[in-house]
């Protein structure tokens, strides 16, 4: 079936791949679990974001992220 029970939907890892274009393998490097950086752009969960500072991108405690300039939630 193509449809995942409700309960396994939180007891199952399920790790997929995403193609992340414009993003540079060199630089790359994950922020924890959700965030990742090359230094150029940020993705949260596979997908770009904006930020006023993608260099200084950091993750915080209890959700909140930050940069050179702004902070995130």
């Amino acid at each position: 079936s193509s449809r995942r029970d409700s309960s396994e939907y939180f007891l199952v890892r399920h790790d997929g791949l995403r193609v992340l274009d414009g993003a540079s393998a060199a630089a790359f490097r994950l922020l924890g679990q959700r965030y990742a950086t090359d230094g150029v752009q940020v993705y949260a969960d596979g997908t770009r974001i904006e930020v006023r500072d993608p260099a200084s991108f950091a993750v915080l405690d209890h959700g909140f992220t930050r940069d050179r300039t702004t902070g995130y939630y």
